[in-house]
Order: structure tokens, then sequence, then C-alpha cells
């Protein structure tokens, strides 16, 4: 009988410990819910596929960075208040600031349009902002047409001519051309680069007339192509190189 019973509380007493054991991990969990939900650590890096590069949410586990891995976080914004996460202007408090570290950490404009490294920008999954995840994310990849390739270990690039494996080329039809690593196959290579001389914004016709002016010398081709900064917000941080594309297939 006395045997039974000790039995029955050894049986109780590991229940009651099982049950305080549950009741530390929820609260684990619980305090583990809030702005900083998931929120991926600056330099952290991830194996990432080109799908999920180019979506709105992407995974947030990390790999070590001395393994194999497609992107690398570069900016992470912790918000605060209310977050309307379908305005067209959720990126607006990280968007600068990733594009300025993205031309800092390749080394310079020239080097950044003339590579195929690219940004992307993400917000926390449903999951994550059920959980109160309140923040914003911009990782660099290395686009190699329809996949991201593997980044090297140090993504300062130094002058160009830049090596097969981050240059930029494009590939593919001239309707649907697709930016890739020239390591990779493609129909244009970028063969020069230059920055155009004025602090203020000159509109695209100014830009186009140098490009036309100036590309034919930098081109080896009868067919080239020519990039130009996007608009008037890049080009007030610092984005302001015109790129010149020799065809490599005629």
């Amino acid at each position: 009988m006395i045997a039974s019973l000790a039995r029955v509380l050894g049986c109780s007493l590991i229940a009651l410990a099982l049950a305080g054991a549950s009741a530390t991990a929820l609260t684990d969990a619980e305090r583990s819910a809030g702005p900083g939900f998931h929120q991926p650590k600056v330099g952290s890096c991830h194996a990432m596929t080109m799908r999920q590069f180019n979506r709105i949410v992407a995974p947030t586990k990390a790999v070590p960075c001395s393994k194999r891995h497609t992107t690398k976080t570069l900016v992470v914004k912790r918000l605060s208040g209310k977050v309307d996460w379908n305005s067209d202007d959720i990126m607006r408090p990280i968007w600068a600031t990733c594009l300025r570290k993205v031309q800092r950490v390749l080394g310079g404009d020239k080097a950044r349009a003339m590579s195929a490294f690219l940004p992307s920008f993400f917000i926390p999954s449903p999951a994550e902002r059920a959980r109160g995840a309140k923040w914003l994310r911009c990782d660099i990849g290395l686009v190699g047409g329809r996949a991201l390739q593997s980044l090297p270990q140090t993504l300062h690039l130094g002058s160009p001519p830049l090596p097969e494996r981050v240059a930029r080329c494009l590939n593919g039809p001239d309707r649907r051309l697709l930016v890739t690593v020239c390591a990779k196959q493609h129909t244009y290579r970028v063969t020069g680069g230059f920055r155009f001389p004025s602090k203020n914004y000159p509109g695209e016709g100014a830009l186009t007339k140098a490009a036309l002016r100036r590309c034919p010398g930098l081109t080896s081709s009868v067919r080239w192509r020519y990039q130009i900064p996007p608009g008037v917000s890049e080009w007030r941080l610092g984005q302001r190189t015109i790129v010149c594309y020799s065809r490599t297939k005629e």
C-alpha cells in the first residue's frame, strides 16, 4: 500500500513538473513575441532562392556566412506605432538607407552600376506580424538571370573591370532582357560606364543624350544598349552612373 501510494505521488510530482515546464515554455514563447519577433540581424546570411528574393516576404532563418549563402542582410529597421503593411510607401523608412549601404558596401556607385548585385526589401510574414513583428529588412543578392548566385565572402568590388562572377551582363531577347553575372550565358555585357557631372538631376532627356554621345566610344559592337539612373530619388542618393553594354552575340 505504501509502495503504491509512493508510485501515485511520484507520478503526480512528474505531472506537476511537466506542467511547470510547459508553463515556462509558454511564457518564454510569449516573451519572444513583439516588434522584434524573428527580426533578422544586420550582417546575417541567408540561403534564399530567386523567387523568395523577388517577394515581399522572405524566410528569416539565417545560415553561417562561412557556408554557401545567396543574400546578406544589410539594413534592418524596427517600426513603432500602427503599421499599414499594405501601404505603397511601406519601404520608405528603409529605402534610402539601404541604397546608400549597398553603394558603400560594394565600393562606390560606378562599381555598383557595373555589377550584378541588387537589393531587395522585405516585411515580416503574416504569421510573424500576428506575433507583433514590426520591422523592415533589406538584403543584397547577386543575380544570375533567373537564379541567385552564391555571394562571395568579400562584397567590396574594387575598380572596374569587374570579375566575370560579379560583372553585370544581360541575357535574353531584347524585349525581355534579364540581369545576370557575365560568368553565365549572356547577350550583352557592360563594357563601360561614366558618372554624369551634375549634382542636380538633369532629366531623362539629358541623360539619354549623354549616353548616345559617350557609349559608342565605350562599346565594341554595332548594336549596343545603355542604362541611365532611374529617377530623381536615386540621383539624390548618389546613383549617377550611366552604363553602356556591348552586344556579345551579333
